[in-house]
């Protein structure tokens, strides 16, 4: 409230500076106010917001006092953010916020109750892995005590296979979920890929009746994609298609590319959706018409499907007829500037496409398995080692599921001397102790998970050279880059077939015994004993080792010229990712690089050796399709073309 004055005066002029006045402002002053001579006004400031009655009272300067008879009433307003409209509205504004408090702390319980959730689902979904990997070993048990019930075996394993694809897709959603979920491409033949696709699954369509047809471009099929995404995409719209089509019906897949993007259609035949169906397409756990057509189902398919085709930067678009059928178009950019650089993968990775989930799905049918047995079976008790074998290769797992680690020992006790630790601190004691020859580990165990065992080996100049699988329920590409980086030699996922398993270990135990051979060869060790042998491998350089065992491994294979980096990594046993950093650690070049400088060099050899010899001849020898392509190589190379340095060294003898 501002400042103000009231004025006043009496009546009588005769002699108004004898004239006096007293004031009190009822509900602000408590006395009467007397002004000072010849002053008549009273003056007020920050008063506040109310109802104020001034009384006045004047002496005529004869002494006496008159209260006058009347009263001003005045009236403070307060200020707008003090007025009763304001007060409602405050009283609203803190009603509204309790209310959004209370909803902001339901949602905030409600998320923290989804991420808890989520995390045991995704724990619940790595643990059910381990599982299905020792239904999977007793099964393959099974079939070599009793081979004659070979198709009760097939519904096993296409049950298995079918669980560990949803527990992967469940794992892939969880991703999503968390915001997780990268994106990685590179250049790849979209058309093979595509073509490949569809043959695996063809024997799910075929099983229900339903014929696939594929229109595909004749132009080149090179694209920048994400395969592992591109893979999931394609296989739950073809098993959607598949599962929701009658029998004898059609569906039709066609790809056309032009050079800023790739479009795929997948139309079937099938029931269709109604208009209210395809307003939740998408929806994460909405499952369709899967009662109806008596098929398991999620609802999950579609709702991830969708988000990997916006994580590629890419449209999904889909058209349904209630009763006619359905049709999918997917929109996927495939040049590499369409890509974030952190979405671009610049490994030197082959192009080759893992398509052991296609596989695995194609496999499967709708047979029904047979109830399983209530009676559990009782395994062997866990031992340090079994069947004692003379000359067989020692080799240690480390597993933390007793169950599965029984089984191991016995399936693997068949070929090897094995011995066993449920963690990575009792695998270092035996480590220390025994002489082994390989180490399969699990990788999430307690005291010490297969991570920190594995750098611990790597690390150690005593070990460094000892082989390494990793086991594991994470089938992260940064779990796997993590493994590799710290020196696993492979890594393969829960369930995993025994029979890859033991592909794994005899390639790894045959790599490690020709390189021992060949360190003993070159320090002229043949007759050493065991130890000694042992020894000189601890002694030796561990990049002249492996380039001595790489340049041994391109040499059988030189004449070869379809040898590629996949083969070299797998005759290697080594990841391909893996191998690339080695070779691009120890030499500067890149894989492909180095398996071009053997061949020439090989080839500069031959010719000095005969320089009669025909050009053409060379590059056969040497894996050359084409003699053209080696001389433009061998010029890069030496600096002159082959032809030429023949002419030079007959000049010279």
């Amino acid at each position: 409230m501002k400042k103000f004055d009231i004025e006043f005066s009496l009546l009588t002029y005769g002699n108004t500076r004898k004239n006096s006045y007293a004031y009190q402002l009822e509900g602000y002053d408590e006395d009467w106010q007397y002004s000072k001579q010849d002053e008549h006004k009273a003056t007020f400031q920050n008063l506040n917001a109310g109802t104020y009655k001034l009384h006045l009272k004047a002496n005529d300067g004869y002494g006496k006092w008159q209260e006058l008879p009347y009263t001003i009433t005045i009236k403070v307003l307060p200020p707008w953010y003090a007025s009763r409209l304001a007060f409602m509205l405050y009283i609203l504004m803190l009603i509204g916020g309790i209310f959004a408090a209370a909803r902001w702390y339901k949602e905030r319980v409600k998320t923290r109750n989804s991420l808890q959730m989520g995390v045991i689902l995704t724990n619940i979904t790595h643990e059910l892995l381990t599982p299905l990997t020792v239904i999977s070993a007793t099964i393959y048990k099974l079939k070599a005590m009793a081979p004659q019930y070979e198709e009760d075996y097939m519904v096993m394993d296409n049950n298995i296979n079918r669980t560990t694809r949803l527990l992967r897709q469940i794992l892939e959603v969880r991703k999503s979920q968390a915001g997780q979920l990268h994106l990685l491409v590179s250049r790849r033949n979209l058309i093979s890929f595509i073509e490949e696709a569809c043959e695996n699954i063809r024997p799910m369509a075929e099983h229900q009746q339903v014929t696939l047809f594929l229109e595909k471009p004749k132009a080149e099929g090179m694209a920048w994609f994400d395969a592992d995404k591109m893979d999931k995409i394609i296989y739950n719209l073809l098993s959607n298609a598949i599962k929701y089509n009658k029998v004898g019906g059609k569906i039709d897949v066609s790809l056309s590319l032009s050079k800023e993007q790739a479009v795929i259609k997948i139309a079937d035949n099938g029931i269709g959706m109604s208009k209210e169906k395809m307003k939740h397409l998408y929806t994460r756990f909405f499952d369709g018409d899967y009662r109806k057509q008596n098929m398991p189902g999620t609802g999950i398919g579609l709702s991830l499907t969708h988000d990997l085709v916006k994580l590629h930067h890419g449209n999904i678009q889909c058209e349904s007829q209630e009763g006619e059928g359905t049709t999918f178009t997917i929109t996927l950019p495939i040049r590499k500037s369409a890509y974030a650089p952190d979405e671009i993968d610049n490994s030197d990775k082959p192009n080759a496409v893992n398509q052991e989930a296609i596989r695995q799905a194609s496999q499967e049918t709708e047979q029904e398995s047979q109830p399983a047995s209530e009676d559990k079976p009782k395994l062997a008790p866990v031992r340090q080692s079994i069947f004692i074998r003379k000359n067989a290769s020692k080799i240690l797992v480390v597993e933390d599921n007793e169950e599965l680690l029984a089984l191991m020992l016995q399936v693997l006790s068949k070929n090897y001397h094995v011995f066993t630790a449920k963690n990575g601190k009792q695998a270092m004691n035996i480590i220390m102790k025994e002489k082994l020859d390989l180490v399969v580990s699990d990788v999430m165990m307690p005291i010490m998970d297969g991570i920190e065992l594995t750098k611990q080996l790597k690390s150690d100049k005593s070990f460094w050279q000892l082989p390494i699988i990793l086991l594991t329920a994470k089938n992260k590409e940064e779990d796997k880059t993590e493994a590799y980086s710290i020196g696993a030699d492979a890594y393969i996922t829960k369930p995993f077939k025994f029979e890859e398993l033991e592909v794994r270990i005899n390639a790894l135990l045959a790599n490690r015994k020709k390189m021992i051979e060949k360190i003993q060869a070159e320090v002229s060790l043949q007759n050493s004993t065991e130890s000694e042998t042992q020894a000189a491998l601890h002694l030796s350089n561990p990049d002249q080792a492996f380039i001595t065992r790489a340049t041994e491994v391109l040499m059988q294979h030189l004449a070869d010229g379809d040898y590629n980096r996949e083969a070299f990594a797998k005759d290697m046993a080594m990841g391909e990712s893996t191998l690339y950093n080695k070779v691009k650690a120890t030499t500067g070049q890149t894989v492909i690089a180095f398996i071009t400088s053997i061949r020439l060099k090989e080839a500069q050899r031959i010719i000095r050796s005969n320089p009669d010899i025909l050009i053409s001849e060379v590059a056969t020898q040497v894996g050359f399709n084409t003699p053209k392509y080696f001389s433009k190589c061998f010029k890069k190379k030496f600096g002159v073309f082959p032809k030429e340095y023949a002419e030079q060294l007959k000049d010279v003898n």
